[in-house]
């Protein structure tokens, strides 16, 4: 779209709350939609494009995260919102994912610093329309690219092949409130233990 007010007004009658975001993807349709100008943010192209690939790339269930684990659909795009573009004179130029200083993390420590945190038992067991009607919709998705750097990078890597896993899951439709517990092989409260070590070991 060529600004803002044009991605408004084209998508306003798919989703209501299209004015506060910045892209969004439709899984259904498969379409990506962003738009053109200073407004824009490159870390929405590669969170959109997360989501249009994930669903896209293999045959994924018609409605995912419809009933629960929404969060992590989420979180795994919010996470990619941190590639980076470097450059170094030994090296040239090179891209990082996941660095603690990018992207929506440092805002999961502020959330959490203020006392915000939906324990995992809970969060698991929201779906989409769940997540989306909440007030608290924005702190969620911090939440949600914190407990995915857990995922990724915590505990010396061992979650990595379990998220995996659970991704798989969720995008098959064969998920349930108990699926990340399952593959983890830990309870959503020891999860939230270790995801308060985590965030707060953070630089």
């Amino acid at each position: 779209h060529r600004d803002r007010d044009d991605y408004v007004a084209a998508l306003k009658p798919r989703q209501p709350r299209i004015d506060e975001t910045l892209g969004i993807y439709f899984d259904a349709q498969r379409e990506a939609h962003f738009f053109a100008g200073q407004d824009q943010d490159a870390g929405t192209l590669y969170h959109e494009a997360v989501h249009q690939l994930f669903q896209e790339s293999r045959t994924s269930a018609k409605r995912v995260g419809s009933i629960a684990n929404f969060w992590i659909i989420e979180g795994v795009a919010t996470y990619f919102e941190t590639l980076t573009e470097h450059q170094s004179p030994e090296t040239g130029l090179y891209y990082t994912v996941g660095e603690v200083t990018a992207g929506r993390v440092p805002a999961a420590r502020e959330r959490l610093q203020d006392g915000y945190y939906l324990p995992l038992a809970e969060l698991v067991r929201l779906g989409k329309s769940d997540v989306q009607q909440r007030p608290d919709i924005a702190k969620l998705y911090s939440q949600s690219a914190g407990l995915t750097a857990l995922l990724v990078d915590g505990e010396s890597g061992r979650y990595r092949e379990p998220l995996v896993q659970y991704l798989e899951a969720v995008y098959a439709g064969q998920d349930d409130a108990k699926s990340l517990e399952n593959v983890t092989g830990q309870s959503c409260s020891q999860l939230d233990a270790q995801y308060r070590r985590f965030i707060q070991s953070l630089p």
